[in-house]
């Protein structure tokens, strides 16, 4: 069932689709829902959210590692060779599928901006789960492997909001990227 979706993507997909899976291939951090917020939602004008943004990065692979680690499974084109992906793979049939890492780092980042700019919660996650279905389209990994990154993203927020560092990123970086929008100081 798997195989069959990512066979169809990989019939149906488009240039434009193409051009956006790899966009989203190579943005890794919270600027990605630039798209939703605008352009005065980057990190050249947002230092404090850009740090917090590359922790919340950098925590992905902690959350994510040891369950590719348990889980072994291989990346769609190594298990069927006529998949033809087209955003950039690894050779290396030890990085491992399930979950996905990009797609967790989306689902971290857009919880992370969703109690930041609660106002856009529901055009945040929506972008995430685009995000998401990027790396189908990319023909990298299997449907299984973004929806489980939806539920790794949900937890490890809920595991990120008991550190410290994290609540204290997370209120200079709300502060900041309020203001850069013009929003008032705390959302209603």
């Amino acid at each position: 069932m798997e195989l069959a979706e990512l066979h169809r993507l990989q019939e149906t997909r488009t240039e434009a689709e193409i051009a956006h899976a790899r966009a989203d291939d190579a943005e890794e951090d919270i600027f990605v829902f630039a798209t939703v917020l605008g352009p005065a939602f980057n990190r050249a004008r947002l230092p404090a959210t850009a740090l917090l943004s590359d922790h919340v990065h950098s925590d992905e692979g902690i959350i994510v590692n040891p369950a590719k680690a348990a889980f072994h499974r291989p990346r769609p084109y190594f298990f069927d060779a006529s998949l033809k992906p087209v955003c950039k793979v690894t050779t290396n049939q030890m990085d491992y599928s399930y979950p996905s890492g990009h797609a967790t780092t989306g689902y971290l980042e857009a919880l992370t901006l969703a109690m930041i700019v609660p106002e856009k919660r529901e055009e945040i996650l929506a972008r995430a789960d685009d995000y998401a279905h990027s790396r189908l389209v990319c023909g990298v990994h299997f449907p299984a492997d973004v929806a489980a990154s939806k539920s790794v993203g949900y937890a490890g927020v809920a595991v990120m909001l008991q550190k410290e560092q994290y609540r204290k990123e997370f209120a200079a970086a709300k502060q900041e990227t309020r203001k850069a929008l013009g929003l008032p100081l705390s959302a209603e």
